[in-house]
């Protein structure tokens, strides 16, 4: 509306509308640990078993073993073969590539632990340690 001169103006003004309450902003949560990386499946250290390059023997059976190979005598079942191994997380692994296998279904997986001074072969999986399994091997030194 306009206001004719003389006339006293009224402002209607309205208020400008309230803006609506703020929220108090939660503080900041400090973990109480920083997160930790996912570790990868490692036995603890007394799994480890060093199996050194050498002969190994236990009751009429030799393994002998260098820079990967293997060689395994065993009288009693017809046994002489040979191949690769390798040792990963306690289980050694023996596949042969020649010889005599007799009955035993290669590839081999025993686990391996310390018994004393010798170190035990037992089945890794049901059976899979073949005529290996519940053998203590322990390793030929020689003083020449």
């Amino acid at each position: 509306m306009l206001a004719a001169c003389g006339e006293p103006t009224e402002t209607a003004e309205t208020p400008p509308p309230e803006a609506p309450a703020a929220e108090p902003t939660p503080a900041p949560t400090i973990a109480a640990e920083p997160p930790v990386s996912r570790e990868p499946d490692i036995p603890p250290p007394s799994a480890h078993i060093a199996l050194n390059p050498g002969l190994y023997q236990a009751e009429g059976v030799d393994l002998e073993l260098s820079a990967l190979r293997f060689e395994l005598d065993i009288p009693a079942e017809d046994v002489a073969a040979e191949g690769s191994y390798e040792v990963v997380n306690g289980v050694l692994n023996l596949a042969a590539t020649a010889g005599e296998t007799g009955d035993l279904d290669f590839p081999l997986e025993c686990r391996l632990s310390r018994v004393g001074p010798a170190i035990a072969f037992d089945d890794a999986e049901d059976g899979s340690c073949g005529v290996l399994s519940g053998f203590r091997f322990q390793r030929e030194t020689r003083i020449d």
